[in-house]
């Protein structure tokens, strides 16, 4: 009796891989509280279109090492129901300029926007903001033992990550100066 299964596995995926290709971010609030950033949306799909910061915000480019950057939009279950929308990513040295922006991203509430390899863009953290929810530096013993950073960031959310088209993506990438 077959199961199937030698088919499946000989068939090449349908879907293209969604690893990440590009990180920017944004702080989800100004100091004053208010939000960071307002999301324009096509009126009759609801897809995001445009991003637009408020006040003196702005976005900033990420540059984690390649291919080290995963993203989930988790449904958690307890007393209430919410989406856990999480990003993790590592640099692979140890700098004044990484421990800065290390810094800086595990202290505030940012909002992410991820270019993934599909074509696609993804919005993270956007109503509440992601938070640190790890962040370790250090080195092994070893020659060949990585020195650098791992930040884990989330946010408990109660709508899924937006997905858009990568073109939001590079548009706002392009105005970005850092």
């Amino acid at each position: 009796m077959s199961l199937g299964l030698s088919k499946s596995l000989r068939t090449a995926p349908q879907y293209r891989m969604g690893g990440v290709v590009g990180i920017l971010a944004i702080a989800t609030f100004q100091d004053d509280k208010t939000p960071g950033f307002t999301v324009q949306r096509d009126q009759t799909t609801n897809e995001v279109t445009g991003i637009t910061p408020q006040g003196t915000n702005k976005f900033h480019s990420i540059d984690p090492e390649e291919a080290s950057c995963s993203w989930a939009d988790n449904l958690k279950t307890g007393t209430n129901k919410y989406r856990q929308h999480q990003a993790a990513f590592k640099y692979g040295e140890i700098s004044n300029a990484t421990s800065a922006q290390m810094m800086n991203l595990s202290l505030g509430h940012h909002t992410l926007l991820l270019k993934t390899k599909n074509g696609k863009a993804v919005l993270l953290g956007e109503n509440n903001g992601l938070t640190a929810e790890k962040q370790d530096s250090g080195a092994g013993a070893t020659n060949d033992d990585l020195a650098g950073h791992d930040l884990v960031l989330s946010s408990g959310e109660t709508v899924h990550a937006s997905i858009m088209p990568a073109s939001v993506f590079d548009t706002i990438a392009a105005t970005v100066q850092d």
